[in-house]
């Protein structure tokens, strides 16, 4: 009898002694109170529990109302042109548009059965297009708004591959596979923020895109409220949230556009998890309102495709910048807008600039350009086969190519030696003697300009136009961090 109860007091002093030693090993002084087990308790026979486990399923309209996709499958949830002198040459033979891809033409996912639908993104591995989606080629038709898989929604011309809260790491794999609309500006040559030898490698993830910096992380947090303040001035727009879309006809054509507008019916009543007003019951289902919202085109329900979309932008400076409601914003911007009018089918966007350093807001509308999209197909379609070919762009100045470089080989054989082709070795030695010579000519001319400025602060030409001005201040010392240093030393000549 008393070993019996000893055996039944055991496991409860164990637990107790765990307890007790997990709050003990905490820094928090509400931790370090010893923590005791809780006596399980049973629900009685039809407490609240049980009925809530109740037996049959719950109604339609008690159904996932904190967000997740509906189960029920079948109903859908919801300037400046662009020329070949703005653009950097290849430098080789242009490959031919039309290609047999091997690598995965986009991250589709496919429905999983139960309460929660899972969205599985494929990667790198080669995959098998569902039948009801084509492979990529002008001749291929759309396929219609009512075949293919459930996961896939279509969104006017488009197919929507990931949600807009998908993980970070099922985004970067889908969009390995193809050509995003933040990108194309990269594969021409006009971005400011990445090249195109430093995207060939992330293509082949040999490279990952880093760690966001600080204009990245601003511009996203700025998106929200920029577009709450457009929405403002255009109550005729309802806003909505897209995730990652690729062209049905070409999957390898993708865009995540900010935000897509839909005309509003401006009747107030059909915001989905809000209360409705003047008595009418409320939209309590994020996805599925039901046959009451059948009339309502900005019910997410239906899904209305939109009719335009809506680019968010920061900047700190005007340059490349037109008037407020112009097309003239910088050719990276409008290669984007209209690679996603292009992916959705769509005539018309508007993008939307908060410039920092005045505080305003610009917006611009930019009509679809069906020469400049072209042009675009073409060199993405290029440097898709660059990519399976595994054959990189020519090297070019730009920073993020100098970065990619030092990445790809970061270690140095002090031993070794590599003989670099005749051209390559003249060319070095004349860019570092003219660097020097402009160099010279640069410290005499501003020595130069200094004994005719005096005291004076500003230089102006002959015409009166500014040339530059003088600047005077103290500054305080500072420590530098320790850092990797990568570079070349020029050898002297002999």
């Amino acid at each position: 009898m008393r070993a019996d109860r000893a055996r039944r007091r055991r496991p409860a002093l164990r637990r107790a002694g765990r307890h007790h030693r997990v709050a003990m090993g905490r820094n928090t002084d509400r931790d370090l109170r010893p923590t005791h087990p809780r006596p399980h308790r049973r629900r009685p026979p039809g407490g609240k529990q049980s009925a809530r486990r109740g037996a049959g399923p719950r109604r339609r309209d008690q159904r996932d109302q904190v967000g997740r996709a509906h189960p029920r499958a079948g109903r859908p949830r919801e300037g400046l042109r662009i020329t070949d002198s703005a653009i950097r040459p290849w430098g080789r033979p242009a490959v031919t548009t039309k290609r047999t891809s091997k690598l995965p033409a986009a991250g589709w996912s496919m429905a999983a059965a139960g309460a929660k639908a899972e969205q599985e993104i494929l990667g790198d591995a080669p995959v098998t297009l569902p039948a009801s989606v084509p492979a990529a080629g002008p001749e291929t038709p759309p396929p219609s708004p009512g075949s293919g898989p459930a996961a896939l929604r279509r969104i006017g011309a488009a197919v929507e591959l990931l949600p807009p809260d998908a993980p970070r790491e099922d985004w970067l794999a889908a969009r390995r596979s193809g050509v995003t609309a933040s990108e194309i500006a990269v594969v021409l040559g006009i971005s400011p923020f990445d090249s195109p030898f430093n995207l060939f490698w992330q293509k082949l993830g040999l490279l990952d895109g880093g760690p966001d910096d600080d204009r990245l992380s601003l511009g996203r947090h700025m998106e929200p409220w920029i577009a709450d303040r457009w929405e403002i001035d255009h109550p005729e727009y309802e806003l909505t949230r897209l995730g990652l879309l690729a062209s049905a006809d070409r999957p390898w054509q993708m865009a995540t556009p900010d935000r897509g507008l839909v005309p509003s019916c401006r009747c107030g009543l059909h915001r989905a998890g809000e209360a409705a007003l003047a008595g009418k019951a409320p939209c309590c289902d994020p996805y599925d309102c039901g046959p009451c919202c059948d009339v309502c085109p900005t019910c997410p329900s239906i899904a209305t495709p939109p009719t335009s979309l809506l680019e968010l932008k920061t900047s700190g400076a005007y340059d490349g910048w037109g008037p407020d409601g112009t097309d003239e914003v910088p050719a990276y911007y409008r290669a984007q807008l209209l690679w996603q009018l292009d992916v959705l089918g769509l005539d018309e966007g508007v993008i939307v600039c908060f410039f920092l350093h005045t505080q305003q807001t610009r917006s611009y509308t930019i009509a679809y350009d069906a020469d400049d999209v072209m042009f675009m197909r073409t060199r993405a379609e290029e440097f898709l086969a660059r990519v399976e070919q595994e054959d990189p762009p020519p090297v070019d100045g730009h920073h993020a190519t100098t970065a990619a470089l030092r990445a790809l080989h970061p270690d140095v054989d002090d031993d070794a030696e590599t003989e670099v082709p005749a051209d390559v070795a003249e060319q070095y030695r004349q860019a570092c003697d003219a660097y020097r010579e402009a160099d010279a000519a640069k410290r005499l001319t501003e020595n130069t300009l200094r004994a005719h400025l005096g005291d004076a602060r500003t230089a102006l030409d002959q015409a009166g136009r500014k040339l530059c001005s003088r600047s005077v201040y103290d500054r305080k010392g500072y420590w530098v961090g320790p850092a990797t240093i990568d570079r070349l030393t020029p050898a002297k000549r002999k």
